[in-house]
């Protein structure tokens, strides 16, 4: 299976679409997805625009740098806080579900 392109003459050009052959059969063969983010990557992606990491960075050497930052890591507490607050309350509703199930069974 090759891919022949044509120079500016008409006349076809063997190397470039060879390549792009490989190109396409690699992109077919190996689709690429994007990963998911981490969980630090998505407590940074929910913090408001003042305290993104290069708003932080571009205050570095000023005197607003460490209150800056120090408000950046206490939002970035509340945000875990706020999901590991999630998380006990889906692990305490999956506890829950099998005695709920049981009693409406009785009934």
């Amino acid at each position: 299976m090759l891919h022949w392109s044509y120079n500016d003459h008409g006349k076809p050009q063997p190397f470039g679409g060879i390549v792009l052959d490989c190109v396409r059969m690699i992109l077919y063969n190996f689709w690429l997805t994007a990963t998911g983010l981490t969980d630090s990557e998505r407590r940074y992606a929910q913090l408001p625009a003042h305290l993104q990491p290069e708003a932080v960075r571009s205050k570095l050497g000023s005197e607003d740098f460490v209150s800056t930052y120090l408000a950046q890591q206490i939002e970035l507490g509340r945000i875990y806080e706020q999901e590991r607050d999630r998380e006990r309350e889906q692990q305490a509703g999956r506890r829950r579900a099998p005695h709920a199930r049981f009693i409406k069974a009785r009934r």
